[in-house]
């Protein structure tokens, strides 16, 4: 009987994985410290990594490799499931759209995922709502995972808690451009998903698809998270709890940042900064409390990577907790 030749592994060149990690990396825009949440380690690991330790141990060093497309892996994260499951869902929804349609974010979105980790409350659906209902921010007239009562746009009953299309057709809607056609999802388990079109696309804007403006990425940050501990703090059981927030921006290719919510500002951008790359991905991860006390801080972190896109601007500390301060001022819009 004819056997089948022995196939030969091998063996690793170590140094070369940790330099096309690195690579890669960069090539995302990502910093360790956010390379490190996406790949549920602390930064001295990555920092360990980064300098060729092989003390390491083989499942972090896996993790770290399998963010940047190292790691061939079948099997997913729960969370990674449940960012595609949503993903996929807004494509069914949107499916018999015109190609066109607002609702379809034509011209690119941006998405948060979070999960709440640590020792939290198992939820029904209907007291789900009810958190969510609860931990609503109002900064601005278009709060993340606003939880509408028309019967055509209020959240209903999925397999893993409940989901709400604002983009829906059939509803009486008093806006329906993209920046108002908002896909979420929540599950009773602590996992979150909100798709959002850019408010920059809409119908009133000359050309759609052309700039991104440089103020509006930290109040939606800030929103974000701001509802993500509010969220936390109403399922934790214990004080330990964290958020292991994402955020993916696509469509910015050949965007310029702009002063477009703040025309007068013009201080704000003194010369071309345009993006030459498609997407964004960026990633944090913090307790509770540092959100509560240090958002300014968090926003900064998760956003930096995004604006250097655009041909490297760097996003100031002092300009997001101006507009931050901004934003709190406001108080709660009803």
């Amino acid at each position: 009987m004819r056997q089948n030749p022995r196939r030969v592994v091998q063996p690793l060149d170590w140094p070369a994985l940790v330099a096309e990690t690195i690579r890669r990396r960069k090539e995302e825009g990502m910093t360790q410290v956010q390379h490190a949440a996406l790949a549920g380690v602390g930064r001295t690991t990555v920092v360990a990594f980064d300098q060729g330790d092989t003390s390491i141990s083989l499942s972090r060093a896996l993790a770290i490799l399998g963010v940047v497309g190292l790691v061939a892996e079948n099997r997913t994260s729960p969370q990674d499931a449940f960012v595609a499951a949503c993903r996929q869902r807004w494509a069914e929804l949107v499916a018999a759209l015109a190609e066109d349609a607002p609702a379809r974010q034509p011209h690119g979105n941006y998405s948060f995922d979070y999960e709440v980790t640590g020792q939290i409350a198992r939820l029904s659906p209907k007291r789900l709502v009810e958190i969510l209902e609860k931990s609503v921010v109002r900064y601005s007239g278009c709060p993340p995972f606003w939880v509408p009562t028309k019967p055509e746009l209020a959240p209903v009953p999925v397999e893993d808690g409940v989901e709400c299309w604002l983009g829906n057709p059939r509803a009486d809607r008093v806006f329906d451009d993209a920046a108002h056609s908002d896909y979420w999802r929540a599950s009773t388990e602590g996992q979150f998903y909100l798709q959002r079109g850019y408010q920059e696309d809409g119908a009133d804007v000359l050309q759609p698809g052309t700039f991104f403006d440089v103020t509006l990425p930290i109040w939606r940050a800030g929103e974000g998270l701001s509802h993500a501990a509010r969220v936390a703090r109403s399922m934790a059981t214990k004080d330990d709890v964290k958020i292991r927030l994402r955020a993916r921006y696509t469509g910015i290719e050949g965007r310029d940042l702009a002063t477009w919510a703040k025309p007068a500002d013009r201080s704000l951008i003194v010369s071309v900064h345009r993006s030459r790359l498609p997407e964004a991905h960026l990633a944090v991860e913090a307790a509770v409390g540092r959100i509560e006390d240090d958002l300014a801080g968090v926003v900064h972190d998760l956003l930096r990577p995004l604006y250097e896109r655009f041909g490297g601007y760097v996003l100031e500390r002092d300009l997001v907790e101006r507009e931050l301060r901004e934003m709190k001022s406001r108080g709660e819009v009803r």
